[in-house]
């Protein structure tokens, strides 16, 4: 009973390993720092919809620069790691569609929250700065 027992559990060990390397795919890496960007992304939106003044837009800013200036290492590596993926009219794994849906749809979320409190509060020095810092970043 023992040496059944023991097959038993051997197989179902290895099926749950075989199961979770195939469905962690090629780009799982790029999976994991996209669903990041997205939650960063969303977070900024949630953040500027709550914002009430000038300050509360330039933390969102801030903050969602941080959040990508902790990605940006992570970027790089897998812009080496993938070189294909670099190539703006590169067609996008089929793997990673999903995910390419869902940050299109939080781009166009963050444009319509952007273009509703910006206007505002564009001009103050605290969101220039914060813009700027973030367009520094993203240029990297």
């Amino acid at each position: 009973m023992k040496k059944y027992y023991l097959s038993f559990l051997s197989l179902c060990v290895i099926v749950f390993l075989i199961s979770c390397g195939s469905s962690m795919g090629k780009y799982s890496d790029v999976r994991a720092l996209m669903q990041d960007s997205i939650t960063a992304q969303e977070n900024l939106i949630k953040d500027i919809d709550a914002a009430s003044n000038a300050g509360d837009i330039a933390k969102a800013i801030n903050s969602y620069a941080d959040a990508i200036e902790g990605l940006q290492p992570k970027i790089k590596q897998l812009q080496a790691k993938y070189p294909e993926l670099n190539n703006a009219n590169a067609q996008m794994p089929k793997e990673l569609l999903d995910l390419e849906q869902k940050q299109a749809e939080i781009s166009q979320k963050l444009t319509t929250s952007m273009m509703e409190k910006m206007p505002k509060y564009a001009t103050d020095k605290e969101v220039m700065k914060a813009s700027m810092r973030l367009a520094k970043i993203s240029q990297m």
